[in-house]
């Protein structure tokens, strides 16, 4: 085996490890770690140097503090040396994100690619009974710190978006592949940056990166210049005070090597791993052949053998210079002879190298964006580059997006359901907030009148699974020579739909050859500016601002959230906790947005208003996909700064009759905390008062007993604007009257003109397990509730047996829940989990009133 590493001692008596360039191709297979012999180093120090991959040296750390290394460093290119072992045990830690993958039964170090310093670098929270997964773009000695706390777990997998397989490192199995898990049908789309040379082509695709990674999961960058690669430390290091220009480029010109046939087929095996296992990869492509000084000859920008390489590319985003309209033709003309045509997203021109990043004259011609983006010069930093690139890359996305609908559109027409063969097929495709996707063609019926157009059945499919917050909606016929556009009965079904969900969203019409630049985009608005709309049909209340500044506490990760708190997010956006312990995070529920100018902004009711409130989560890009499959707000420790705590209730501060019904049903001022605006300092004359209240199943029962016997006799009402009563009327059978004769739900009471609002608690910690559960998707479900004495609480618990016998545990969290009783009859939508092993094998997630239903087939008499 190739020579790959060597240890020698320094001037200092420490033991250096240094990893050695491969003579041909540059990197290493993973079964070398098999070889590594390092000498046992008790109270020794280490230094780990030299071109080694990421996963080397975390194995080498990890295996130098298993045999007792006193100190691990890892020593630079420029000389510098980063201590990485021992690290102090201090929080919060900022260099990388520590979580724990219930559903794979291993704990997850992802790094962001941002830029910290070594002082930066603290222990991580591992625990050492559980596999580790490590993951993302990062320097080698920040892998280092990682691999040295590794030493004691059971398992490392080094997550390489680059590799078809995970890399086994750490002290078992070492060297072994581990194939991926992700489903075979996952693509990814890869988009590649081609330009001639010297055009700033590489700096545009790092810096592009840098804001495309921040929008997307799973994404890479790939330089595919095998022959002159321009490595991540290159632009770094161009910017070092400590290392000249010269210096800089001689040492990439030592990784510069003659193009080989090995070499282009490694990079076409390369991005079509990275197709299979990412959702974006960005392809940095070379710029082909070009005479230089004292030579003549047509450039190549796609030389031969070169083809296979190209076609690995979805999408391409095409450089040119200012002044030099026919580079842009040129490479159009190439990557059509190489038969990649009809596939660039974007046409760029290069302009002004050396003034400041920018990104102007931004323009759509279909799904093609066009614009100039200045100071794409090496001697920029990425960050400011990326800066630059922001508008752009938003639009890349929202291009891309398009682009995919567009494909499952155009697949679509060969699911048109048609009365006989030979008519126009329709097909459509839509995409919602969660990213799940949604296709169809027509159903023709023989009298024309019940037909189902591809549209409708689109929205209509997101709306039955729980996903009807739409972002966007292509459409495609098989009409020759024709654009694909809704009739006038599609458009008010979008228009309608659009209301509802609170989201003008995106449709795309397809030009009958998918031409990019022939397609049609536009709003639903705009479909159908003049929409007819029912009575009923309301596009949601707008929530009052607050003006005043919120009473806010720094926030250590010591602190203990309850339900109640609230917590400021990233971005500034104020959160109610829901649940304190959903998963590794909190769950929260969004109150109120920043506005520029210094106010807040109330967002929509996530129970009367659950759509609209939903799509604000997206748009805010706050929404997540938590463990049990579900999309919510979730607020981990380390990404809290600031919070307000339930605050106390003076017992004098609440309506005399709601304190005479507390206290008679055993429940003590003392076991009241105020939430909402008057928790936050934002509580104006009128503002309700909300309370968290610890309270036994038989003391909620108590309470309720006595509000109702006050409402009878007129001692309390109940609000008249409420938005929980309307939907609580609308819901159960019988409406409010049926609720207040069987005592079902009693939280939201007025009295004197004072509204409170009760969220009952328990008065013990009861936390979910969530070890063995996997998440089985959305499913909707239909039994009698057998079990319901944690029902009224803010996360509701109580059990349904199914028809067919199942067992299952609902877990709730809209109101609707505290209704529930036993003997009731319910239907029920939500995100289903199993676990073989536990005493109720199933239980169903309710995180939203909106998709997640509950509804009553029937109601016990109480």
């Amino acid at each position: 085996m190739t020579e790959w590493y060597n240890i020698s001692r320094d001037a200092a008596g420490r033991l250096v490890v240094a990893f050695l360039p491969h003579p041909q191709n540059r990197w290493f297979p993973a079964n070398v770690l098999q070889d590594l012999d390092l000498p046992v180093a008790t109270g020794d120090q280490m230094v780990l140097t030299g071109p080694g991959a990421a996963w080397m040296y975390f194995h080498a750390a990890c295996k130098a503090a298993a045999l007792s290394a006193d100190r691990i460093a890892v020593r630079l290119a420029d000389g510098a040396t980063v201590p990485v072992y021992p690290l102090e045990s201090r929080l919060p830690v900022k260099w990388c994100r520590v979580s724990e993958d219930v559903a794979a039964s291993e704990q997850l170090v992802e790094f962001s690619g941002e830029e910290v310093g070594p002082a930066d670098l603290t222990a991580l929270p591992l625990r050492e009974d559980v596999p580790l997964r490590i993951t993302g773009r990062a320097a080698v000695w920040m892998y280092a710190a990682v691999g040295a706390q590794a030493a004691k777990l059971p398992a490392a997998l080094y997550d390489s978006p680059r590799e078809a397989e995970l890399i086994s490192v750490g002290l078992r199995q070492t060297g072994m592949t581990v194939p991926r898990r992700n489903a075979p049908h996952e693509l990814g789309v890869v988009i590649g940056v081609v330009g001639d040379p010297n055009s700033g082509k590489s700096v545009l695709a790092k810096g592009l990166f840098e804001v495309l990674r921040a929008k997307v999961q799973r994404s890479w960058a790939y330089d595919c210049d095998a022959a002159s690669p321009t490595p991540n430390w290159y632009l770094s290091l161009l910017n070092s005070e400590t290392f000249s220009q010269e210096k800089t480029k001689k040492l990439r010109d030592g990784y510069k090597v003659e193009w080989t046939p090995e070499l282009e087929a490694n990079v076409a095996r390369q991005l079509a791993s990275l197709k299979r296992n990412l959702a974006f990869t960005l392809a940095d492509l070379p710029g082909g052949r070009h005479p230089k000084e004292g030579k003549s000859f047509l450039p190549e920008r796609i030389p031969p053998t070169r083809e296979a390489m190209f076609r690995n590319i979805d999408l391409f985003i095409v450089l040119g210079r200012e002044g030099r309209p026919d580079i842009v033709d040129a490479w159009r003309q190439a990557l059509e002879e190489g038969g990649c045509g009809g596939r660039v997203i974007a046409e760029l021109v290069s302009s002004e190298p050396d003034t400041s990043p920018r990104f102007s004259g931004c323009a759509r011609r279909g799904l093609v964006i066009r614009g100039t983006i200045c100071g794409l010069d090496r001697s920029h930093r990425r960050e400011a580059v990326a800066e630059a690139l922001q508008e752009f890359g938003a639009e890349l996305l929202d291009s891309i997006r398009c682009w995919k609908l567009v494909g499952q559109a155009r697949g679509a027409v060969a699911r048109a359901f048609l009365t006989r063969e030979g008519g126009i097929r329709y097909g459509a495709a839509a995409v919602s907030a969660d990213n799940r996707t949604f296709v169809s063609g027509q159903y023709s019926s023989f009298n024309h009148v019940t037909n189902v157009h591809a549209e409708q059945a689109v929205l209509a499919a997101a709306a039955a699974t729980g996903s009807a917050d739409v972002v966007a909606l292509a459409i495609a016929s098989t009409e020759p020579d024709a654009t694909a556009r809704p009739c006038g009965v599609c458009r008010q079904v979008m228009s309608e739909h659009a209301a509802r969900t609170g989201r003008d969203f995106t449709v795309v019409m397809v030009d009958h050859r998918a031409r990019l630049d022939h397609c049609e985009i536009c709003r639903v608005s705009e479909l159908l500016p003049h929409a007819w709309q029912s009575h009923r049909q309301s596009a949601g209340r707008t929530p009052p601002g607050r003006n005043a500044q919120p009473q806010l506490q720094g926030f250590e990760t010591k602190s203990r959230l309850t339900t109640g708190a609230h917590v400021e997010l990233p971005g500034g956006a104020l959160a109610l906790v829901w649940d304190p312990q959903f998963g590794d995070a909190a769950l929260v529920k969004v109150k109120y947005r920043p506005l520029p100018d210094g106010t807040w902004d109330k967002l929509p009711h996530s129970f009367s208003d659950g759509r609209r409130y939903l799509a604000m989560l997206h748009d805010l890009g706050l929404a997540a996909t938590t463990f049990c499959g579900a999309t919510a707000a979730l607020a981990s420790a380390n990404e809290i700064r600031r919070w307000a705590p339930p605050a106390p209730v003076a017992e004098s501060s609440l309506p005399p009759v709601l304190t005479s019904c507390l206290a008679d049903a055993g429940i003590s001022s003392s076991r009241l905390r105020y939430t909402g605006s008057r928790a936050l300092g934002l509580a104006g004359p009128a503002s309700d008062h909300d309370l968290i209240v610890q309270a036994s199943p038989d003391e909620i029962r108590g309470f309720r007993q006595r509000c109702a016997d006050a409402l009878s006799d007129g001692r309390m009402f109940l609000p008249p604007s409420s938005g929980t009563w309307s939907v609580l009327h609308r819901a159960f059978p019988g409406g409010r009257e049926a609720i207040l004769r069987g005592r079902r739900f009693l939280e939201t009471v007025s009295e004197d003109g004072v509204c409170v609002a009760l969220i009952f608690t328990p008065p013990e910690e009861d936390r979910l397990d969530t070890q063995g559960w996997v998440c089985l998707g959305w499913s909707s479900v239909c039994g009698r509730v057998e079990d319901d004495r944690s029902a009224a609480y803010k996360r509701a618990r109580f059990q349904v047996r199914t028809m067919d016998g199942r067992r299952v545990d609902v877990v709730s969290y809209h109101k609707l829940a505290s209704l529930v009783r036993t003997g009731d009859t319910l239907s029920l939508g939500g995100w289903l989990l199993g676990n073989p092993h536990a005493a109720v094998p199933f239980r169903l997630y309710q995180l939203t009133a909106a998709s997640d239903n509950l509804i009553w087939m029937d109601a016990v008499a109480c």
